[in-house]
């Protein structure tokens, strides 16, 4: 037997004139009539999965139905889940920005970079520039957005699965630079090292070589043909500039100087180290750990990682029971139903609690709208 409610939803819950199909066609006729909005679908539970219904423009939900080929574990209550997001403090418009300006983002386990132009100085400017590299990196929906006058960077999804991550931004600011002074290399000894850290790569330990033999891990530094300290300066910056996992660059002055000048490739205080060091006997070589690095923030964001939260029901499940007549084994249905007419809730929560099999479903919710308005 179908019962249709005047907002037209078929319903079936057992045998034709059944105990349970009488009592449901009564419910539903007594309930329906003071509901504003009804939100209705049909789905798959995978084995061991939590779904939080979607409300569809319900504010309060006071009437629910559920149907299933299987056991369903209903909660009424309790938190939904949440998306993560990153709110920016303390940022001004205009930008300032001059172009090249970037902002490395991991939503979703989606990465991508944002370069910023030197027109993109509103919010709304930054906002479509994020945008459109989120789509292009392929995550559906909008992740950026204007809270307040501030930068607002929000999931696509909801629950553990829900991160953003500010992964590093290069918006403004100055590097950190620190130094070298070199030595000729008749005051050097083989084997002797120096260690850079760029404050975000792992630190790199580079070798005085002048009999082709390194210990492991270690960079060479092939000092067999030079002589003076320039020479051995040059060297070492031509080796420091070849590591692709070490962000600083070095300088001296085209080859004409024994100071080496180490300059970090991302503006920001992280440059900022003190792991700087040297195992150089003569005191002439002299390692300045780097200072000076500072980061405007012009975004106000700051890097960081932030997951959402999975719903959590806040009280005994109620399970589907079997519906049709008991009486007449033929007529009994294989769908299990639950029928429920409840007090108000604002969050239903369906769980699978098989391990191993799926679950088809159909849910009904009946309940007040968000804005009447709508209903009009």
């Amino acid at each position: 037997m179908g019962v249709r409610s005047k907002i037209g939803y078929d319903i079936q819950v057992g045998a034709e004139n059944s105990l349970d199909s009488l009592l449901f066609q009564r419910a539903v006729e007594e309930t329906v009539d003071t509901m504003d909005k009804e939100s209705s679908f049909s789905d798959v539970l995978a084995a061991s999965e939590t779904l939080v219904v979607d409300k569809g423009g319900i504010t309060t939900i006071r009437f629910i139905f559920v149907e299933g080929d299987g056991d369903i574990n209903v909660f009424l209550g309790g938190a939904a889940a949440t998306t993560a997001v990153v709110t920016a403090i303390g940022a001004g418009y205009p930008t300032g920005f001059v172009g090249g300006e970037t902002l490395d983002l991991e939503i979703d386990s989606v990465a991508f970079r944002t370069t910023f132009l030197a027109a993109d100085q509103t919010l709304a400017d930054v906002i479509n520039r994020i945008n459109a590299a989120a789509a292009f990196a392929g995550l559906s929906g909008l992740v950026a957005s204007d809270f307040g006058g501030q930068l607002r960077l929000t999931s696509t999804t909801t629950g553990t699965a829900s991160i953003v991550q500010v992964v590093a931004q290069d918006t403004g600011g100055t590097p950190a630079s620190g130094s070298i002074i070199a030595i000729a290399k008749a005051s050097l000894v083989d084997g002797e090292t120096f260690t850079l850290d760029d404050g975000v790569n792992p630190a790199v330990t580079f070798e005085f070589d002048d009999d082709a033999s390194v210990a492991a891990g270690n960079i060479a530094v092939d000092i067999s043909t030079d002589t003076s300290a320039i020479e051995v300066a040059d060297r070492m910056v031509r080796v420091i500039n070849q590591q692709t996992n070490l962000d600083l660059t070095g300088f001296n002055g085209g080859g004409t100087v024994a100071l080496v000048t180490l300059i970090n490739d991302t503006d920001g205080t992280q440059g900022n180290v003190t792991t700087w060091a040297e195992s150089v006997t003569d005191a002439g070589f002299v390692v300045t750990q780097p200072l000076g690095g500072t980061s405007l923030n012009l975004l106000g964001v700051t890097v960081a990682t932030v997951t959402g939260l999975d719903p959590t029901p806040n009280q005994s499940p109620m399970k589907l029971k079997q519906m049709g007549d008991t009486s007449n084994p033929s007529a009994v249905e294989s769908l299990k139903s639950y029928l429920l007419v409840t007090a108000e809730t604002t969050v239903v929560t369906l769980v699978n609690p098989s391990t191993t099999d799926a679950v088809r479903f159909r849910v009904l919710l009946l309940g007040d709208l968000v804005d009447p308005v709508l209903d009009c």
